[in-house]
């Protein structure tokens, strides 16, 4: 057993011999760089050692090849992955594990005591375990530049030849850089993996809180239907519209693309558009503007604005417009938003009934107008009223950002 300064030469001599290993030293080299940069660019871990089975045959001039890499949790029990069998056939032995010995060629370079360990006139071996024949056998330490991840093994027996110490030398550089390369790529697939469950976790939860609030809904809508008194009828049609405004919020969340915020707008619209044909508003009467910039915000920011908009459209269509559409022609709501650095305005107008200016909109009688005030200062901002021209609540409040509280 030898190790990697200590191994057999060819014998050659002479000064052709040498331009002519210098010249195959060059190209080794040039093929082991190509090989990095074409290893690098492979879409998974497992597509990568396949990759690299192909290639490591070209650049280390042998033909019987594996791959191995350490299992989780178990120093000296090793997983297989792609490799080259006694018939010079690619063969998958990702199912296949063995647990070396401390003192076995293989598990002396695995405890990182050898980088790369020669054994000369061993016994060959095929996957099975039975003798193959007799030969060199070369095992290279796979190191993704703090620990030994595995290995990469190689012999001669379907190209007899002798290790000479530039085979060696190229062996151990083709391992380290596939261990860079394969540790890199392994914890990327694993990051994927991770992040996919978790979208798919995250979609799950998503869909039940939405169902369990439609079923809500309908459940407050069977019970309004019990009801002959017209001012119960109208608590359980807003306390209605307050979960439907609830559940838009996760409908619009499942169909964006990035899980972890949602288009405010969108979802907005989509909320007083339901307040419309809960309360049967025509759109050509009572004319709906939205005015602003699009922004996206998290749930936990999206959800209580929604709140306060389906409360103050809400109050605009029942007492802005209570006397109907014909006795306003040309009836309005707008909706703003603006982003002022960090600061997010987001306001409600009507041109109907002005509001009552006896009434104290930080101190109101009123659930609706108590709600909004509860909701604002969750979100930490300040809640505001202008009564010229028209009606305008103006909600200002700081916007996260990339999830951190403002």
């Amino acid at each position: 057993m030898l190790g990697i300064k200590n191994i057999f030469t060819s014998g050659k001599t002479g000064d052709a011999q040498c331009q002519s290993g210098a010249s195959s030293l060059r190209n080794r080299l040039m093929i082991l760089l190509r090989i990095g940069n074409d290893l690098s660019a492979a879409d998974s871990f497992d597509e990568l050692c396949r990759q690299a089975v192909l290639m490591g045959r070209q650049v280390l001039g042998c033909q019987r090849i594996g791959l191995w890499f350490i299992s989780k949790g178990a120093a000296l029990t090793v997983t297989g992955s792609f490799g080259v069998d006694e018939l010079g056939k690619i063969r998958d032995e990702r199912g296949r594990t063995l647990t070396v010995g401390h003192t076995s060629p293989m598990g002396q370079v695995l405890c990182n005591r050898h980088h790369v360990l020669v054994t000369k006139d061993c016994t060959l071996r095929n996957d099975r375990g039975e003798p193959v024949g007799q030969g060199a056998h070369a095992i290279a330490a796979l190191w993704n530049g703090s620990r030994v991840i595995g290995c990469v093994c190689i012999d001669n027996l379907l190209d007899p030849k002798t290790f000479a110490e530039t085979d060696i030398d190229i062996l151990g550089m083709y391992a380290s850089t596939l261990g860079h390369l394969a540790f890199r790529k392994r914890t990327e697939d694993e990051l994927k993996k991770s992040l996919r469950e978790k979208e798919i976790l995250l979609q799950e939860v998503n869909h039940r809180v939405k169902n369990n609030l439609q079923v809500i809904s309908s459940l407050l809508n069977l019970q309004s239907s019990y009801v002959r008194d017209p001012f119960d009828v109208e608590l359980f049609r807003q306390s209605q519209n307050r979960v439907k405004s609830m559940a838009k919020a996760y409908d619009v969340f499942s169909q964006a693309e990035d899980l972890s915020r949602i288009n405010l707008q969108d979802y907005i619209m989509q909320i007083v558009q339901n307040l419309y044909q809960s309360y049967q508003i025509d759109s050509s009467a009572i004319a709906l503007h939205w005015e602003g910039r699009h922004e996206s915000l998290s749930l936990t920011q999206a959800i209580p604005c929604g709140l306060i908009v389906n409360e103050l459209v809400t109050n605009a269509l029942r007492h802005g417009f209570k006397q109907g559409p014909e006795d306003h022609p040309k009836g309005r709501i707008a909706i703003a938003m603006r982003r002022m650095d960090r600061l997010l305005s987001l306001s409600v107008e009507n041109n109907g009934v002005p509001f009552p200016a006896d009434i104290d909109i930080h101190r109101p009688l009123s659930l609706g107008l108590q709600f909004v005030n509860t909701l604002t200062e969750q979100l930490h901002g300040t809640f505001a009223l202008d009564r010229s021209p028209g009606t305008r609540f103006t909600m200002t409040f700081p916007v996260e950002a990339d999830g951190v509280p403002a």
